[in-house]
Order: structure tokens, then sequence, then C-alpha cells
């Protein structure tokens, strides 16, 4: 069985349409794509009992004109894996920065580089109107030394509050 992608559907195309459309090319099923709100994703996979149908159907309506609109027609690649590159991989990862969160609102980079000892760098977020968000972070120059701050000082209390600290992995 083979089955082909047909893109750049108007909105109102509906699976019957499509199976009308292919139905001279032998095709078995036809469905346009419907997303989570219940409108048209402008595209459509049928499906036919032979490859040479499938290629019959490709090269007769590819660029056709459906509805007002040049329609795409190709062989279906299935489902595809999202391209955002997800794959926990970041190339600028040192190690040697930590993420501190739940901090007193009050507390400056200044305070965190004091408790912080050995830190290169420490700031604290804030926001447009120059308030703490309540999360900073502080860089060392060797992951080892984050690491080992990190695992010192994490649920330190600062002005009753207990401070969590996790490796920023965005650094």
């Amino acid at each position: 069985m083979s089955a082909i992608f047909v893109g750049n559907l108007p909105w109102t195309t509906t699976s019957e349409d499509l199976q009308a459309k292919y139905g001279p090319f032998n095709c078995q099923s036809a469905e346009v794509v419907i997303g989570k709100n219940g409108r048209s994703r402008g595209y459509g996979i049928v499906t036919f009992g032979s490859e040479g149908d499938a290629n019959s159907a490709i090269e007769n309506t590819n660029g056709n004109d459906m509805g007002g609109r040049e329609i795409v027609v190709r062989v279906d690649r299935g489902k595809t894996e999202p391209t955002n590159n997800n794959n926990n991989e970041d190339y600028n990862f040192t190690g040697t920065s930590l993420y501190v969160s739940n901090l007193p609102w009050a507390t400056t980079g200044e305070d965190l580089a004091q408790l912080f000892q050995g830190a290169v760098s420490a700031m604290v977020q804030m926001d447009k109107k120059g308030r703490s968000r309540g999360w900073g972070t502080v860089k060392f120059g060797a992951a080892d030394d984050a690491t080992n701050a990190m695992n010192n000082l994490n649920g330190t209390q600062i002005e009753g509050r207990a401070i969590s600290i996790r490796v920023d992995r965005r650094a």
C-alpha cells in the first residue's frame, strides 16, 4: 500500500472532496487531517493499493488548482520528528554556571557573591521594574568548583527561605 501527501488544501476541503479527486486513480482512502481545534490543517493523506496508482496520482495532480489553490502532491513521508533539535545537547554547556532559585526578594548579586565564595560572577535576575524575580545565576571558573558549591549550599536558609541550586543547562 502506498500513500501520498496532498498539501496546500483550502480550509473548506473535506475528506469526501479528496476521495472524489483521487477516486479515478483507485484510491482506497482519503482523509483531510484535522487539528485539535476541529479545523483542517490544510493537508490530507490519500492511500492507494499500488505504488503505480500513487505515482500516477502524483504525476497528474501535483500543481493542480483545487478551490483556488495550487496543491502540492508528493509521496507521504509519514510522521516527522520535530525540528527544534530538542536532543538536550547544548554545545555551549560548560557546567560552570549554577541556577539559584527561591531567593528572598531583597537578595542582591553581591549577596550571592558573598555566599558563593570563589565565584567569578553572581547576578540576581530583575524584572522590567527593577525588582528581583527570585532567582539568579552564579558562574565559576571550573565545573568542579560549581559542583562543590551546589552540593555544599543547596538548601541553605537565607532569610527563612531554603534556596534551591542546580547546574544551569543554558550556560
